[in-house]
């Protein structure tokens, strides 16, 4: 059930932990990247693309983090469809702690908390670009919503060019 696709991006997965379903593995994925400091308008349209995405039987992934990568879980949830998380650190690490609800919600609607880091991994910065190479591999395509020209959501959109998918940017609030 490990995904090929990770195997084949330049380097390479080669363990992964996870907690929840692992099918999730096997739908139809794209992924969702943004800013921990979103604005309200960048965090409610990213959280209605993934829930209207979700409706239509897509999986979203994402970073779990503060941010975009939250609403975009919580819209998928809400659109009834799994959503994956790849974190950072090892799965038995509660981070961010304030998503600790929402890491219970990911597993109960059938979702995936995935990481490459072992058991006590602590949340070191320097594992989340390498966690970005994951979510954005994961997916048919990825979305950036809002992000600071040097940020890890860049880093994700780096990523994605290289594994050659295709990318698409939401333009922000047109008011």
């Amino acid at each position: 059930c490990f995904p090929e696709i990770l195997r084949q991006i330049p380097n390479p997965v080669s363990i992964l932990f996870y907690q929840g379903n692992i099918n999730c593995l096997q739908n139809r994925m794209l992924s969702m990247v943004g800013s921990r400091s979103a604005s309200y308008a960048g965090l409610k349209a990213a959280s209605k693309i993934a829930e209207d995405l979700s409706r239509s039987s897509v999986t979203i992934v994402s970073g779990f983090a503060y941010g975009i990568d939250t609403a975009s879980h919580v819209g998928c949830i809400k659109g009834g469809s799994p959503t994956i998380a790849v974190m950072g650190c090892g799965l038995d690490q509660n981070y961010p702690a304030d998503n600790a609800l929402l890491r219970k919600k990911v597993i109960e609607n059938g979702g995936l908390i995935l990481s490459e880091y072992s058991p006590g991994e602590k949340p070191l910065a320097a594992h989340f670009p390498y966690r970005n190479r994951i979510i954005s591999a994961l997916g048919e395509a990825l979305i950036l919503m809002e992000a600071k020209i040097r940020s890890g959501s860049m880093t994700s959109v780096s990523h994605a060019l290289e594994q050659g998918k295709e990318v698409f940017v939401y333009p922000g609030d047109p008011s």
